[in-house]
Protein backbone atom coordinates (compact mmCIF):
# COMPACT_ATOMS: atom_id res chain seq x y z
CA UNK A 1 0.00 0.00 0.00
CA UNK A 2 1.29 3.04 -1.27
CA UNK A 3 -0.73 5.56 1.06
CA UNK A 4 0.58 3.94 4.25
CA UNK A 5 4.46 4.22 3.03
CA UNK A 6 5.76 6.60 5.50
CA UNK A 7 8.41 8.13 3.04
CA UNK A 8 5.99 9.07 0.82
CA UNK A 9 3.54 10.68 3.10
CA UNK A 10 6.34 11.54 6.11
CA UNK A 11 4.83 10.54 8.77
CA UNK A 12 3.61 7.37 10.18
CA UNK A 13 0.03 6.46 10.03
CA UNK A 14 -1.67 5.88 13.21
CA UNK A 15 -3.51 2.43 12.44
CA UNK A 16 -5.38 2.49 16.18
CA UNK A 17 -7.50 -0.60 14.99
CA UNK A 18 -5.04 -3.15 17.08
CA UNK A 19 -6.03 -1.46 20.32
CA UNK A 20 -9.90 -2.29 19.82
CA UNK A 21 -8.82 -6.28 19.74
CA UNK A 22 -7.48 -5.53 23.53
CA UNK A 23 -9.14 -8.03 25.85
CA UNK A 24 -11.33 -6.44 28.28
CA UNK A 25 -10.63 -8.43 31.41
CA UNK A 26 -7.02 -10.24 32.17
CA UNK A 27 -7.67 -14.50 32.33
CA UNK A 28 -4.78 -15.43 35.54
CA UNK A 29 -3.98 -19.00 35.26
CA UNK A 30 -3.24 -21.10 38.47
CA UNK A 31 -1.53 -23.83 36.58
CA UNK A 32 1.95 -24.21 37.97
CA UNK A 33 3.29 -24.43 34.49
CA UNK A 34 2.65 -20.64 33.67
CA UNK A 35 4.46 -19.56 36.71
CA UNK A 36 7.63 -19.81 35.80
CA UNK A 37 9.96 -20.28 32.19
CA UNK A 38 11.04 -23.12 31.63
CA UNK A 39 9.54 -25.46 34.14
CA UNK A 40 7.83 -25.41 37.56
CA UNK A 41 10.62 -23.87 39.95
CA UNK A 42 12.96 -21.30 40.03
CA UNK A 43 16.03 -21.47 37.58
CA UNK A 44 19.26 -22.80 39.53
CA UNK A 45 21.17 -19.14 39.19
CA UNK A 46 17.94 -17.95 41.25
CA UNK A 47 17.86 -20.31 43.28
CA UNK A 48 21.93 -20.26 44.72
CA UNK A 49 20.95 -16.05 44.52
CA UNK A 50 18.34 -15.91 46.81
CA UNK A 51 19.39 -18.83 49.06
CA UNK A 52 22.96 -17.57 49.69
CA UNK A 53 21.31 -14.02 50.54
CA UNK A 54 18.93 -15.43 52.65
CA UNK A 55 21.67 -17.56 54.33
CA UNK A 56 24.03 -14.44 54.53
CA UNK A 57 21.25 -12.42 55.97
CA UNK A 58 20.30 -15.10 58.38
CA UNK A 59 23.53 -15.77 59.53
CA UNK A 60 24.43 -11.57 60.14
CA UNK A 61 21.19 -11.63 62.01
CA UNK A 62 21.72 -14.37 64.12
CA UNK A 63 25.22 -13.56 64.80
CA UNK A 64 24.36 -10.33 65.30
CA UNK A 65 21.94 -11.00 67.83
CA UNK A 66 24.42 -13.41 69.68
CA UNK A 67 27.01 -10.55 69.86
CA UNK A 68 24.42 -8.14 70.97
CA UNK A 69 23.73 -10.50 73.82
CA UNK A 70 27.50 -11.09 74.67
CA UNK A 71 28.22 -7.40 74.95
CA UNK A 72 25.06 -6.80 77.25
CA UNK A 73 26.68 -9.23 79.76
CA UNK A 74 29.99 -8.12 79.94
CA UNK A 75 29.97 -6.53 83.45
CA UNK A 76 31.13 -3.21 84.73
CA UNK A 77 31.19 -0.58 82.09
CA UNK A 78 30.10 2.79 81.80
CA UNK A 79 27.45 3.58 79.32
CA UNK A 80 29.91 4.03 76.45
CA UNK A 81 32.39 1.11 76.98
CA UNK A 82 28.74 -0.57 77.17
CA UNK A 83 27.76 0.23 73.99
CA UNK A 84 31.38 -0.06 72.43
CA UNK A 85 31.25 -3.57 73.65
CA UNK A 86 27.67 -4.56 72.16
CA UNK A 87 28.83 -2.63 68.88
CA UNK A 88 32.19 -4.27 68.95
CA UNK A 89 30.62 -7.56 69.74
CA UNK A 90 27.86 -7.42 67.00
CA UNK A 91 30.55 -6.48 64.14
CA UNK A 92 32.37 -9.73 65.23
CA UNK A 93 29.63 -12.46 65.86
CA UNK A 94 27.25 -11.35 63.00
CA UNK A 95 30.40 -11.97 59.77
CA UNK A 96 31.60 -14.80 61.82
CA UNK A 97 28.58 -16.27 61.47
CA UNK A 98 26.87 -15.35 57.93
CA UNK A 99 30.12 -16.09 55.69
CA UNK A 100 30.25 -19.56 56.68
CA UNK A 101 26.40 -20.02 55.76
CA UNK A 102 26.29 -18.01 52.90
CA UNK A 103 29.71 -20.42 51.34
CA UNK A 104 27.85 -23.87 52.75
CA UNK A 105 24.84 -22.79 51.25
CA UNK A 106 26.06 -22.30 48.29
CA UNK A 107 28.30 -25.20 47.95
CA UNK A 108 24.91 -27.03 48.48
CA UNK A 109 23.23 -25.31 45.82
CA UNK A 110 25.84 -26.57 43.71
CA UNK A 111 26.10 -30.19 45.17
CA UNK A 112 21.74 -30.35 45.32
CA UNK A 113 21.44 -29.63 41.27
CA UNK A 114 24.49 -32.25 40.30
CA UNK A 115 22.40 -34.51 42.79
CA UNK A 116 19.15 -33.74 41.08
CA UNK A 117 20.64 -34.46 37.65
CA UNK A 118 22.16 -37.64 38.71
CA UNK A 119 19.42 -38.72 40.66
CA UNK A 120 16.85 -37.86 37.38
CA UNK A 121 13.08 -39.34 37.75
CA UNK A 122 14.14 -40.43 41.45
CA UNK A 123 15.33 -36.93 42.75
CA UNK A 124 11.74 -36.53 43.82
CA UNK A 125 12.00 -38.89 46.91
CA UNK A 126 13.92 -36.48 49.60
CA UNK A 127 17.28 -37.62 48.84
CA UNK A 128 19.28 -34.73 47.25
CA UNK A 129 18.95 -32.04 50.34
CA UNK A 130 20.87 -34.79 52.72
CA UNK A 131 23.32 -35.92 50.27
CA UNK A 132 23.88 -32.07 49.16
CA UNK A 133 24.07 -31.24 52.58
CA UNK A 134 26.39 -34.06 53.82
CA UNK A 135 28.78 -33.49 50.78
CA UNK A 136 28.66 -29.51 51.49
CA UNK A 137 29.40 -29.86 55.06
CA UNK A 138 32.14 -32.30 54.17
CA UNK A 139 33.50 -29.91 51.46
CA UNK A 140 33.72 -26.67 53.76
CA UNK A 141 35.66 -28.76 56.88
CA UNK A 142 37.93 -30.74 54.28
CA UNK A 143 40.78 -28.92 55.47
CA UNK A 144 40.43 -29.96 59.29
CA UNK A 145 40.72 -33.15 61.07
CA UNK A 146 38.11 -36.25 59.88
CA UNK A 147 36.39 -35.80 63.34
CA UNK A 148 35.11 -32.22 62.54
CA UNK A 149 34.63 -32.79 58.77
CA UNK A 150 32.29 -35.33 59.59
CA UNK A 151 30.42 -33.15 62.40
CA UNK A 152 29.81 -30.63 59.75
CA UNK A 153 28.94 -33.01 56.98
CA UNK A 154 26.14 -34.24 59.53
CA UNK A 155 25.11 -30.80 60.70
CA UNK A 156 24.89 -29.77 57.36
CA UNK A 157 22.71 -32.78 56.09
CA UNK A 158 20.45 -32.61 58.79
CA UNK A 159 20.34 -28.52 58.88
CA UNK A 160 19.82 -28.71 54.58
CA UNK A 161 16.99 -31.72 54.80
CA UNK A 162 14.49 -29.83 57.40
CA UNK A 163 14.86 -26.85 55.51
CA UNK A 164 14.07 -28.70 52.22
CA UNK A 165 11.56 -30.33 53.85
CA UNK A 166 9.94 -27.27 55.49
CA UNK A 167 10.21 -25.43 51.64
CA UNK A 168 8.11 -28.49 50.02
CA UNK A 169 5.49 -28.20 52.50
CA UNK A 170 5.03 -24.58 52.16
CA UNK A 171 4.21 -25.24 48.73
Amino acid sequence: MASDDYLQRGSVSSNLSILQNIPKTCQRSSRKEDLYINSYGRLWGEKVTYSTGIAYGAGLFGGGLYGFLEGLKKPGMTRKLRINAILNSCTTRGPRIANPAAIMTMMYCGFNGTTQWVLGKYADYGLGAPIAGALSGALYKCSSSMKMMTRYSIAASVAYTLLDQLVRNME
